[in-house]
């Protein structure tokens, strides 16, 4: 019962807050809609505040038990762990160590490269992802080639990112993922034109995919609806 008062309270204090914000504060003067989405806000953020939590606590007892032995290997998971609960600044140091002293290993370079994109260091980046491709090409089902061509590009360097990118559609054909780094290769060499065909491209693919394709290919659908407009 206690609980439940207490979610209430919260509720209205939010409600309150949300009254406040410009543009949208007016919505939330409508008797029960406010409070509904209130509710709604609220409960989300509690959802995510859960989430968060779960994944630090484990994220504290990988680091306490990877840590017991300082291999490489160790180093790796434990970057990789890092990587996937979205801290790639501290994953890096770790996948850099990895990837030195575990060279064989295509794992540790591949996500060291992705950590270093996250973290906006490109240049940096395309060594790791460049030994990756050279002895696999189809490392992590071709990704390893699109985050090439991300880096590439990071560094204004279009051409060379379309010859990565043109390696991962020869074996794959093309995909929303790919048509729309295509679309900011062609916008980075001035062919605006040929941006727009390929945002339409991703549109395209995306109506035809699988059930199981769309969750992967809906963020590169939704990037690429803005920019044909913007």
């Amino acid at each position: 019962m206690l609980r439940l008062v207490g979610w209430f309270l919260a509720v209205l204090v939010l409600l309150n807050i949300l009254r406040l914000v410009p543009a949208v504060g007016r919505i939330f003067d409508v008797p029960f809609l406010g409070f509904f989405l209130a509710a709604a806000i609220l409960s989300a953020l509690m959802a995510w505040g859960g989430t968060w939590m779960t994944q630090r606590s484990r994220t504290a007892r990988v680091k306490r038990d990877l840590g017991a032995v300082d291999t490489p290997y160790q180093r790796g998971k434990l970057g990789a762990h890092l990587l996937a609960a979205g801290a790639p600044s501290e994953a890096e140091p770790h996948l850099a160590i990895a990837a030195a002293g575990d060279a064989d290993r295509l794992e540790w370079h591949y996500k060291l490269g992705c950590a270093r994109l996250l973290v906006g260091r490109a240049a940096e980046a395309v060594a790791p992802l460049e030994h990756v491709v050279a002895r696999e090409e189809e490392h992590a089902f071709g990704a390893a080639l699109l985050r090439l061509a991300e880096a590439r590009l990071r560094l204004n360097e279009p051409a060379l990112a379309l010859v990565a990118l043109q390696r991962f559609e020869r074996n794959h054909g093309p995909m929303p993922e790919s048509a729309w780094w295509r679309s900011r290769i062609a916008k980075a060499q001035g062919d605006a034109a040929a941006a727009k065909r390929a945002c339409e491209e991703v549109l395209h693919l995306q109506a035809r995919a699988t059930q199981f394709q769309k969750k992967s290919g809906r963020p590169w659908a939704l990037k690429a609806w803005f920019a044909r407009w913007f």
